[in-house]
């Protein structure tokens, strides 16, 4: 499962189970498919976002500086 949260406040934006993660030369590349409403969300505070990727029994986190959102 996948959730993106607002760091502040920690706000849950999306949860989604459809979803990949590659890396990309020093950065993340996360891709997951949301609706134009959850899109605008998540650009709205694109550089104050949480990313948790969680598994079984365990939880990566993620985190959104200098982001590069796109739709």
């Amino acid at each position: 499962m996948l959730m993106i949260r607002h760091s502040i406040g920690s706000r849950l934006l999306c949860q989604t189970t459809n979803y990949r993660i590659e890396k990309q030369d020093d950065r993340w590349q996360i891709s997951l498919s949301i609706d134009e409403e959850t899109a605008s969300k998540v650009s709205e505070f694109q550089e104050e976002l949480n990313i948790f990727e969680v598994k079984e029994k365990e939880k990566t986190w993620y985190y959104s500086s200098d982001a590069k959102i796109n739709f």
